[in-house]
């Protein structure tokens, strides 16, 4: 039984892999690129190319499923390593699977989608845009109770003030010598 639990913990950690590699190629890809791979009929680069048009939402979200991948496949990779040892073997055991997942799940395909922008987000694009969609609505719901949050803090409208006056500034500006 712990086989099929390291089995499984293996397959998530690969999922998260792939999440975050593609991830990062993605937000190394200008939009403008996969606009004109779009045009030239390039497989993923449409789907990548609506995906980029929503930057701001797109990398809390993705953040967000690959970290539960990530916790889904911690959770049966120390139910398996549990079973199998104890005591101090149990120790550097955990240690070992938190350095595996650490750079197996999140530094190395990062690194890797980094180097390789465009082609794997291309490549990835249906498992992006899915990840997209259930990682936007978990954020979704959690920037809703931020959003509460910060409506209660105090100095709402000394920052409201503050941007106007800027904005005022900025606008004076460009306003030519002669008429004012």
């Amino acid at each position: 039984m712990s086989t099929v639990a390291l089995v499984i913990s293996f397959i998530l950690l690969g999922a998260a892999a792939l999440l975050r590699a593609a991830g990062a190629s993605l937000a190394k890809t200008p939009r403008a690129d996969a606009l004109h791979d779009a045009a030239e009929g390039r497989a993923g680069a449409r789907l990548v190319a609506d995906l980029l048009d929503h930057r701001a939402r797109l990398q809390p979200g993705l953040g967000i499923v690959h970290s539960a991948l990530l916790v889904a496949a911690t959770v049966p990779g120390v139910w398996a390593l549990s079973s199998a040892v104890e005591g101090w073997r149990l120790a550097v055991g955990l240690v070992l699977m938190g350095a595996v997942i650490l750079v197996g799940g999140d530094a190395l395909p990062r690194a890797f989608g980094r180097r390789h922008p465009r082609r794997l987000a291309y490549r990835a694009a249906p498992l992006l845009g899915v990840a997209a969609r259930l990682g936007g609505r978990a954020s979704e719901f959690i920037g809703e109770e931020e959003e509460d949050e910060r409506d209660d803090q105090p100095g709402d409208e000394q920052e409201r003030e503050e941007l106007e006056l800027i904005s005022s500034v900025l606008e004076f500006s460009e306003t030519l010598v002669r008429e004012v």
